[in-house]
C-alpha cells in the first residue's frame, strides 16, 4: 500500500507541473496523419450540419434564444455546484478514519508530540493525501499538533496566521459535545481560499469522550476548479475583494440582495448549493456568464463564482439567420482546432507519462524506509531503494542475489503461505524479524501488497526499522509493571494509619512482589544508639525470626553511610570482611539491600540533623544474585511510599493527641462559660433586686444571700465602714449552719493594715492566714480561704464583703469579677438608697410647710372675707350718700377718683379672697357640680361679647372659629364660663396693641376604642405677639407664680388664675396644656362631650 501511495503521489506532483503543457508536439508523420483525420471529421461534420443549421435558424425566435441560453448558462452554474459540493463530500469522506483512530485518540490525549508525527505526519505523507494544512487541537481548544505544507517546495511549512485565529477558543471549526459533526467548507485566507473539514476525534469504535478535533484543509485554486469542470470557463474573486471587475461588482449587488430578500438563513445556503441564487449576465456577443456566491464554513459569503459559456445558442441564431454558411466554416474550425487540441494533448500525455515515471523511481530512491520488489513465483529480490541497505546491511547489487528464505528468520512454509495470500489480492501489516548482513537482528514493520504486471507476479514489500521503537516500549512496560506494583503497595499501606500494621503490611507486599526470602523495616533509635527490628515477613516459617532485633549503632560502617543516606547493595554478604557484620553475616547469609527511609517532619531527629528515620532491608538467603537497578530502583520507589506513610501515620498519631488536647480545652471552655452564663443570670438577677428597692438593709441582704447560695461558700457577709472612727461593722450575712454568725462584730481598721489599706485603695485581696495564734476572724478559727471586696463607688469606699471558702480551694477570676460586680451594683445601690432617704426627709418637710401655707391662706381667707365684706358694704353706702351730696357727679374730683381706687381695690382684695376659697375648696373636693347640657357655641358667643369692648380699647383683633354643628356638652356652665374668662382675662393682658386674639371650638374623636366619652370637646385660646420661653411652661400652672420680666408689676394679677383654671378642668375630667412656639401662645382645654 505504501507503495501505491507513493507512486499516487508523483503522478499527482507530474499532472501539477507538466513541463510540456501547451507545447507543440514535433512535426511527425504520425501527427500529420492525425491532423488530416481531423480535417476530414471536420469536412464530414461541416456537410451534416449544413440542413440541421439551415432548418433550425428559420424556426426559432429570438426570445426562445434568449430563455433556452439563461437556462443553460443556469444549468451550468447549477453543474459546477454540484461538482463543487461533491468535491467538499469527497474530501470529508477522506479522513473519518483519521479523526476515528484510536493512535489519534491517544495522540491527543496525550498533548505531547510522540513518533504518531514521525510514522504519520511526514511531509510525503501530507504531499500523498494533497492536503496543505493538518491541525490536532484538545477538547480545551489548545493547539496540539500543526503545520502546513507547501505543494511547490513538498516540505512542511508554520501554519498560516490566519488560520490561527480561525481557531480560536470557542470558533465553530472546534468540535465539542454540542457541535460533533463533521463540518466541511470553504475558509477565506489570507494567502487564499481553502477547502477545510473539521472532524470530532473519537476511538475507532466512534466512542468518547470526544478528544478534540482534526482539521485537514486544501488550497483552492483556478486550475483545480477548470478540473472539475472542464467544459466552462470559471473564474473566482474573494468576494470582498478591492478589485472586482465591473460584471462581478454588478453580480455581488444582485446576489447579495437577493440573498437578504429570501427566507434562508445562512446555514441553509451552505448546506444546499441548490438553494443559491444565480445572476445570469453576457458578457458580449460571444460569451455569457451565470454568477453565484460560495458561502464559507461559517456561511457568510466568501467567494463570487463566474462560469462564463460560449453563446453558442445566440451565435447559431443569429448565425442561421444572417450568416448561415459563414457559420459552417466556423464550425469547422472549430472542429479542425478540437482535433488539433486533442493531438496535442495525446502527446503531452505520453511524455507526462514518462516524466512520471522517473519521478516516481526519485521518490522511491529518496525514501526513508526500505522498498524492494521480490518475484513471487522465485521469492527473489528484482529491485530495492538504497534505504534497504541501512536496514540490512545488503548493498542493491549484493540484494538481487538472495532469495526472502535468506533475510526473512520466519519458516519457509509461513513465508510461502503470505505469498500465496498476497497473490490472491490480500495485503499483509505487520512486524517480523530479519536478519542482518553481519548476522544481527533487526525488528521491523513490514507492509506487502502485489502490484500489477502483465508478464509476471510481483510483489512490492516496504520496511520501517522499529527497533529503537520496540526499545522504548519495552523500557515503557517495565515503567508500567513498576508502577502497577508501586501503586499496588501504596493501595495496602493507606488502608490503615496504625504503624505496625503499615509495616506488616510493608514487607509482606515488597517480599512478595520481589520473591526474596526476608524483607524487614529497622528504626533508628538516636537516644539509645540502636536500630531494632520493627517489621518483618519471611518467606518459610523456619527461617529465624528478626522481629526485636537490635543493632548497635557506634562504630558501625553501615549505620554511618545509612544515615547519609546512600542505598547499600551487597551481593554476598559472606564476601565482606568486618567484624561489626560478622555475627549478622552468620545469621542471615545471603544478598542484602538496605535502602534508608527518611521522614523529614520526624521531629525527634531534627536536633540530631539525622535525616534517616530508619531502613528497609531485602535479602536473599539461599541463591545470593546481584540485585538488578530495576529492582533497585522498585524498592525504592516502595520505600519512599513506606516513609510517606509513615509520616503520615505520624502526623494522624499528632492529631489525634491534638484533637484530645481541644477536646479538652473545649470541655474546659465550655464549662467556663456555663459558669460565666450562671454568674451573668446571678448578676442580672442580683441587679434587678437590688434596683428593685431603695432600702439600704434588703439590698445588702439580698446581694450576701445571692451571692453566697451561686457561689457556694461557707459564708458571705457585708461590713459598713465607720472611716471617722476607723471601724467595720458586720451588717447583714448569709452563712452555713455550722459556721458561727458574726453579725454585729465591729473590727478596727487599723488592726488589720494589710488587707484594709487596699480595701480603702478600691482593690480586693484574696487570702489565706498562715499563722496568727489566737486571731479571729469574724468569729471563725483561720482555715479559710478569704476573699474580701470593698463596696466602692465614685464618692470612695463604703464598706466590703467578705467571702469564706474551704482552705483547700480558691477563688477563680469569674467568681472575683461577680462579686466585684456586685459589691458595685451594691454600692450604687447603697448611695443612691441613702439619697433616696435624704430626698424623702426633704420631700416631707416641704409638703408639711405646703399644708401650712395652704392651712394659713385659707384661715387669713375666711378671716378676711367678713372685715371685706363690711368694707364693701360701707362703700356701697359710701357712693349712696356721695351721689346724693353730688361729689360724684364729675369724674375728675378728687372725692370721684379717690372713690373708685376705693372701690377697685376692694373688688380686687374680694376676687383674690374667693380665689383663694375656691382653690381650697377644690382642693379639698368640696365643691359641687352642677351639670347640665348646654351648646358651647352660646357660652364661648357670652363670653366674648363681655371682652370685646375691652379687646376693642387696646386695638386687639378678636377672632372666633367653629364648625357650623357642634354637640352640646353635659358640665357645668358656671365652672365652664370660669374657665374662659380667665384664659380670655389672661390672653387681653399680655397680648400687644394689634395682634390677635384667637378662639377656637373642635370635636376630637377618642383614641380608645373603649371610652365613656367617645368624643372630646376641645377649646383653644391663642394669642399672638407674645411667647412663653419653655423652661417656664412646665411652671405655668404653680400657684402665685409669675413669668419673670424686666417689669413685673406692668400686668396685674396674683398668679392664681391658671392654677384655678387647671384646677376647675380636672374638675370637670378635663385636662389643659400650653404650647409656645413662633411667638405664640396658645391653651387648649380639652372636656369630655
Amino acid at each position: 500500500m505504501a507503495l501505491f501511495k507513493t507512486k499516487s503521489l508523483s503522478q499527482a506532483a507530474g499532472k501539477k507541473q507538466n513541463p510540456l503543457e501547451n507545447q507543440n508536439p514535433p512535426a511527425t508523420g504520425k501527427s500529420l496523419t492525425l491532423r488530416q483525420k481531423a480535417i476530414l471529421v471536420v469536412g464530414t461534420t461541416l456537410v451534416g450540419l449544413l440542413g440541421v443549421l439551415y432548418a433550425t435558424s428559420s424556426t426559432l425566435l429570438l426570445s426562445n434564444i434568449k430563455v433556452a441560453e439563461e437556462q443553460n448558462t443556469r444549468q451550468a452554474v447549477e453543474s459546477v455546484l454540484s461538482i463543487v459540493a461533491q468535491t467538499k463530500q469527497d474530501f470529508s469522506a477522506r479522513f473519518p478514519e483519521w479523526s476515528a483512530w484510536d493512535d489519534t485518540y491517544s495522540f491527543i490525549e496525550e498533548g505531547k508530540p510522540s513518533n504518531y508525527i514521525e510514522s504519520n505526519l511526514t511531509a510525503q505523507a501530507l504531499l500523498s493525501m494533497k492536503v496543505n494544512l493538518v491541525l490536532y487541537i484538545n477538547s480545551s481548544g489548545e493547539l496540539v499538533y500543526g503545520t502546513g505544507l507547501s505543494m511547490e517546495r513538498k516540505q512542511k511549512i508554520p501554519i498560516p496566521a490566519s488560520v490561527r485565529k480561525q481557531i480560536a477558543k470557542g470558533s465553530l471549526l472546534l468540535r465539542s459535545a454540542n457541535r460533533p459533526e463533521i463540518l466541511t467548507g470553504i475558509l477565506s485566507l489570507n494567502s487564499g481560499p481553502m477547502l477545510v473539514t473539521s472532524q470530532p476525534i473519537l476511538t475507532s469504535k466512534g466512542s468518547g469522550p470526544m478528544r478534540g478535533t482534526l482539521i485537514f484543509g486544501r488550497y483552492l485554486d483556478t486550475a483545480k476548479i477548470q478540473k472539475l469542470a472542464s467544459r466552462y470557463r470559471l473564474t473566482w474573486h474573494e468576494i470582498n475583494s478591492s478589485r472586482l471587475p465591473p460584471d462581478f461588482l454588478a453580480a455581488r449587488s444582485y446576489l447579495l440582495m437577493e440573498e437578504q430578500n429570501s427566507n434562508k438563513d445562512a446555514q441553509c445556503l451552505l448546506m444546499s448549493y441548490a438553494s443559491c441564487p444565480i445572476f445570469v449576465n453576457p458578457l458580449s456577443s460571444q460569451a455569457i456568464a451565470g454568477y453565484t456566491i460560495i458561502h464559507d464554513i461559517y456561511g457568510k459569503p466568501a467567494l463570487l463564482l463566474r462560469v462564463e459559456a460560449a453563446r453558442e445558442i445566440y451565435r447559431q441564431g443569429i448565425a442561421n439567420l444572417r450568416y448561415l454558411f459563414a457559420s459552417l466554416a466556423i464550425v469547422g474550425l472549430a472542429f479542425a482546432a478540437i482535433a488539433t487540441l486533442l493531438t496535442e494533448k495525446l502527446l503531452a500525455s505520453k511524455r507526462q507519462r514518462n516524466e512520471s515515471e522517473v519521478r516516481y523511481r526519485a521518490v522511491i530512491a529518496q525514501a526513508t524506509d526500505g522498498i524492494f520488489l521480490i518475484d513471487a513465483s522465485t521469492k527473489r529480490f528484482l529491485e530495492a531503494n538504497a534505504a534497504l541497505e541501512k536496514i540490512l546491511g545488503y548493498t542493491p547489487k549484493e540484494i538481487i542475489q538472495l532469495t526472502l528464505y535468506d533475510v526473512l528468520l520466519e519458516a519457509p512454509e509461513k513465508i510461502d503461505r503470505d505469498i500465496e495470500n498476497l497473490t490472491a489480492g490480500q495485503h499483509f501489516t505487520g512486524e517480523q524479524q530479519y536478519r542482518r548482513r553481519d548476522g544481527s537482528i533487526v525488528q521491523v514493520e513490514v507492509k506487502a501488497n502485489q502490484i500489477a504486471d502483465p508478464e509476471k507476479e510481483i510483489l512490492c514489500v516496504v520496511l520501517r526499522d522499529i527497533s529503537t521503537r520496540k526499545s522504548a516500549e519495552n523500557a515503557m512496560l517495565r515503567q508500567a509493571q513498576k508502577e502497577q506494583a508501586v501503586n499496588r503497595v501504596v493501595k495496602s499501606l493507606r488502608n490503615s494509619l496504625e504503624l505496625n500494621t503499615i509495616f506488616s503490611t510493608a514487607v509482606s507486599e515488597i517480599g512478595t512482589l520481589l520473591k526474596v526470602e526476608r524483607a524487614t523495616i529497622i528504626e533508628y533509635f538516636p537516644d539509645q544508639q540502636l536500630w531494632r527490628c520493627v517489621g518483618e515477613y519471611r518467606q518459610t516459617p523456619d527461617l529465624p525470626i528478626g522481629l526485636g532485633w537490635e543493632i548497635p549503632d557506634r562504630n558501625n560502617w553501615v549505620t554511618e553511610r545509612i544515615k547519609q543516606l546512600e542505598i547499600i547493595r551487597i551481593d554476598d554478604i559472606s564476601q565482606i570482611e568486618d567484624e561489626t557484620i560478622k555475627n549478622l553475616a552468620q545469621t542471615y547469609p545471603g544478598a542484602w539491600l538496605i535502602i534508608p527511609l527518611r521522614v523529614d517532619s520526624y521531629s525527634s531527629y531534627d536536633t540530631l540533623s539525622i535525616p534517616v528515620w530508619g531502613t528497609l532491608n531485602l535479602l536473599r538467603h539461599w541463591a545470593p544474585t546481584p540485585w538488578e537497578d530495576w529492582e533497585v530502583e522498585l524498592a525504592g520507589a516502595i520505600a519512599d511510599q513506606l516513609a510517606i506513610a509513615i509520616q503520615q501515620s505520624k502526623l494522624y498519631q499528632q492529631i489525634q493527641q491534638l484533637n484530645a488536647d481541644l477536646e479538652n480545652q473545649v470541655i474546659e471552655r465550655t464549662a467556663e462559660l456555663e459558669r460565666s452564663l450562671s454568674y451573668e443570670a446571678t448578676l442580672k438577677r442580683i441587679t434587678d433586686k437590688v434596683r428593685d428597692s431603695l432600702d439600704e438593709s434588703q439590698i445588702l441582704q439580698t446581694a450576701v444571700q445571692e451571692v453566697a447560695i451561686s457561689l457556694g461558700v461557707y459564708s458571705c457577709d457585708a461590713a459598713l465602714y465607720d472611716l471617722e472612727h476607723r471601724t467595720s461593722t458586720i451588717c447583714y450575712e448569709y452563712i452555713c449552719p455550722e459556721i458561727p454568725s458574726g453579725k454585729g462584730l465591729t473590727l478596727k481598721i487599723d488592726d488589720w493594715p494589710d488587707i484594709y489599706d487596699r480595701l480603702l485603695q478600691g482593690h480586693y485581696v484574696q487570702y489565706c492566714f498562715i499563722a496568727l495564734p489566737g486571731a479571729l476572724v469574724r468569729s471563725s478559727k483561720l482555715e479559710f480561704t478569704i476573699l474580701s471586696c470593698p463596696l466602692v463607688d465614685d464618692r470612695g469606699v463604703l464598706g466590703d464583703m467578705w467571702l469564706f471558702k474551704p482552705r483547700t480551694e480558691y477563688f477563680s477570676d469569674l467568681e472575683i469579677r461577680l462579686v466585684q460586680q456586685v459589691a458595685n451594683q451594691c454600692a450604687i445601690a447603697i448611695r443612691q438608697a441613702r439619697l433616696y432617704q435624704a430626698t424623702q426627709a426633704q420631700v416631707e418637710e416641704l409638703e408639711k410647710l405646703n399644708r401650712l401655707k395652704d392651712d394659713f391662706l385659707s384661715t387669713v381667707s375666711h378671716e378676711l372675707r367678713t372685715p371685706m365684706s363690711s368694707i364693701k358694704m360701707a362703700t356701697q353706702m359710701l357712693e349712696i350718700v356721695l351721689k346724693q351730696a353730688g361729689a360724684l357727679e364729675a369724674d375728675s374730683t378728687k372725692v370721684a377718683r379717690y372713690f373708685k381706687i376705693l372701690h377697685e381695690e376692694c373688688q380686687r382684695e374680694t376676687n383674690l379672697i374667693n380665689d383663694l376659697l375656691d382653690l381650697s375648696r377644690l382642693d379639698a373636693g368640696a365643691e359641687s357640680l352642677v351639670l347640665s347640657s348646654i351648646d358651647p357655641k352660646i357660652a364661648i358667643l357670652h363670653i366674648a361679647e363681655l371682652f370685646a369692648e375691652r379687646i376693642h380699647s387696646q386695638q386687639q383683633q378678636l377672632e372666633i372659629d367653629f364648625p357650623p354643628q357642634l354637640p352640646h356638652i353635659t358640665t357645668d356652665l358656671s365652672k365652664l364660663e370660669r374657665i374662659l374668662t380667665e384664659l380670655l382675662n389672661n390672653a387681653c393682658k399680655y397680648t400687644p396693641a394689634g395682634e390677635k386674639i384667637t378662639i377656637t371650638a373642635r370635636v376630637k374623636e377618642s383614641e380608645t376604642t373603649i371610652s365613656e366619652h367617645p368624643e372630646k370637646l376641645l377649646l383653644s385660646v391663642k394669642n399672638s405677639g407674645v411667647e412663653i420661653p419653655p423652661s417656664e411652661i412646665c411652671r405655668i400652672f404653680d400657684k402665685f407664680y409669675r413669668i419673670p420680666n424686666s417689669n413685673p408689676w406692668k400686668h396685674g394679677g396674683t398668679g392664681l388664675g391658671l392654677a384655678l383654671v387647671q384646677k376647675l378642668v380636672t374638675y370637670l375630667h378635663g385636662s389643659i396644656r400650653v404650647e409656645s412656639a413662633n411667638n405664640e401662645i396658645c391653651f387648649t382645654v380639652e372636656l369630655p362631650v
